[in-house]
């Protein structure tokens, strides 16, 4: 006899590439840990080498992304035909979608299929905005009041959705970003090559992510340049890539960094950077939740955040109010919060900012102090454990039955 749930189980998971981005990622961990009787397609608009691992079949639609808002708006229904056309083909039952884009496409090729959006940024309305800009809040106002279900990240970036494009709170639910916290520990044991080895003879601060003005990892070199005052072997680690790469070794060379500052560019497995650094400090302006703080306290590595809009303050002090922004250095129960940075400085202004400081010192005085690098190593990965898969799951298996 066929069983009756067959059809309800054929799931689509529609994001633009499974490479180099924290909501790709979390698309191959989603594939991952949905058990395995739920049929899994991935819609991809295209592939490339080194995606992440995925399960379920793949299907490439071959669209390529553009700048032009003509040529945006023809990939777009060209891409809404194909993933309707192979929604019927599979009797797909359940669509998730994973970025802007992707979300109108679920939204548009809608049939008879229960179409859940994510979200996986701050959902803020600019001024001075491009017309593009201008169309995309009218369809993210228009069509995610179609979904059948909205998945925020975090509590923030529910917040922001529901604040800025007046959408019913009832419509939006969080999920935290899911981890698999096992493979991580696991890849973080990876040996490193000689060259990177070397690396790690002495404390190593690290970074992960976009290098970008968001990411505010200039903010993060200026401190740095007073940590080196007080500890002369410190060494900082970028592991990333991004439009502002070049400008942020410029600005190493300016501050006469270069022999302490180490651009390593995108990898696959940060983990084996991660565990065996000695600090990971997210500089970021704006988080809508910060999949890297995650993974550092699951290598175990002691992590510091700016208290930025939103994310870390909800991973690092969850009973707090995520609205709440620091104006020192805070002592949170997983990690600490610092300051967030002005995304205005002058780079290259030798002077630096009173949260510029209040950085610097908060990984001046870890570095000083082995019974908080041991605290925070072991209550970072308690709260890691809070967003491994077996957790995260559940949540989502309840999204889909229900």
């Amino acid at each position: 006899m066929q069983d009756k749930n067959l059809n309800r189980k054929n799931i689509a998971i529609i994001v633009p590439t499974l490479k180099n981005g924290g909501a790709e990622r979390i698309a191959s961990n989603l594939s991952l840990s949905i058990p395995k009787d739920y049929k899994i397609h991935i819609i991809v608009n295209e592939t490339s080498d080194g995606d992440y691992p995925y399960r379920g079949t793949l299907h490439n639609l071959k669209s390529k992304s553009y700048n032009n808002i003509l040529l945006k708006a023809f990939s777009i229904i060209n891409r809404t035909i194909q993933v309707k056309k192979i929604k019927k083909a599979n009797n797909i039952k359940i669509s998730i979608s994973f970025l802007t884009a992707s979300n109108f496409v679920n939204v548009f090729s809608k049939s008879g299929d229960k179409t859940i959006l994510t979200i996986h940024s701050i959902m803020s309305k600019v001024k001075n905005v491009s017309l593009y800009q201008i169309i995309k809040n009218l369809l993210i106002r228009r069509l995610y009041v179609r979904a059948d279900e909205i998945v925020a990240v975090s509590e923030g970036a529910k917040l922001s959705l529901v604040r800025n494009y007046k959408l019913d709170d009832g419509l939006v639910s969080v999920i935290n970003n899911i981890f698999d916290i096992s493979r991580i520990q696991e890849l973080s044991k990876e040996s490193l090559s000689n060259v990177d080895s070397q690396l790690f003879e002495a404390p190593v601060i690290v970074n992960v992510g976009r290098l970008s003005k968001v990411k505010g990892q200039w903010s993060l070199i200026r401190a740095f340049k007073k940590v080196k005052e007080q500890n002369r072997d410190a060494r900082l680690i970028f592991l990333g890539t991004g439009e502002l790469e070049n400008e942020l070794k410029n600005l190493v060379k300016e501050l006469e960094l270069e022999s302490s500052v180490k651009f390593i560019g995108f990898t696959n497995n940060p983990y084996k950077y991660l565990s065996r650094s000695t600090i990971f400090v997210s500089s970021s302006i704006r988080e809508s939740f910060g999949n890297a703080i995650i993974e550092a306290m699951a290598c175990e590595t002691p992590v510091i955040s700016t208290d930025c809009v939103y994310g870390p303050r909800e991973i690092l002090h969850p009973n707090s109010d995520i609205e709440l922004r620091t104006d020192s250095i805070e002592y949170a129960p997983y990690g600490i919060l610092s300051p967030v940075s002005d995304n205005y400085v002058d780079y290259y202004d030798t002077e630096l900012t009173t949260n510029e400081t209040l950085l610097a010192e908060s990984i001046i005085q870890l570095l000083s102090n082995e019974t908080k690098k041991e605290h925070y190593k072991n209550k970072g990965l308690i709260r890691a454990r809070d967003f491994a898969s077996d957790m995260i799951i559940e949540k989502w298996i309840e999204l889909f039955e229900g």
